[in-house]
Order: C-alpha cells, then sequence, then structure tokens
C-alpha cells in the first residue's frame, strides 16, 4: 500500500479532501470501520489490526505499514 493509495482511501471514506499527512482526519465510527477494512483488505488481511488503534492522521497509518513491511513507494510523497 502507497501513501497516495492511504490518502485516497481517507478520502473515500470520508467523501471529502484528505487533510495534511500530520494532521487528524475526522471519521465517525462507522468511517473508522471502513478503513480499516481497506487498509485489511489492501494489505490482503495478513496482519490483524488490533481495536484499540491509535491512528489520529495518514502518517500514523504509514508508521504502521513500514513496521509491517507493508509500505510501498511510488507515488507523491509529502
Amino acid at each position: 500500500m502507497t501513501k497516495e493509495q492511504v490518502r485516497q482511501l481517507v478520502e473515500t471514506v470520508t467523501d471529502g479532501p484528505c487533510p495534511p499527512d500530520s494532521e487528524a482526519v475526522a471519521m465517525s465510527s462507522l468511517q473508522q470501520l471502513e478503513f480499516v477494512f481497506g487498509v485489511e483488505d489492501s494489505t490482503g488481511f495478513r496482519h490483524d489490526i488490533p481495536a484499540d488503534i491509535s491512528w489520529s492522521c495518514v502518517n500514523d497509518v504509514i508508521r504502521w505499514l513500514e513496521e509491517k513491511g507493508e509500505l510501498e513507494t511510488g507515488g507523491p510523497q509529502a
């Protein structure tokens, strides 16, 4: 999964623009669930995402993807 794919998923789930990578993304509980399923689908459900994840911004998700070896390079980086 690339950083650009994370941004696109945020835009799809929130039906709006993705904020800068270090700013918190406001999502309802349902949107958060949809986002987590989108990440799991993109990574092939290879990793358990804990129920108490503390993702609040794109950079949090990117760090998690890096830790899991799932971050792909490609697309614009910010």
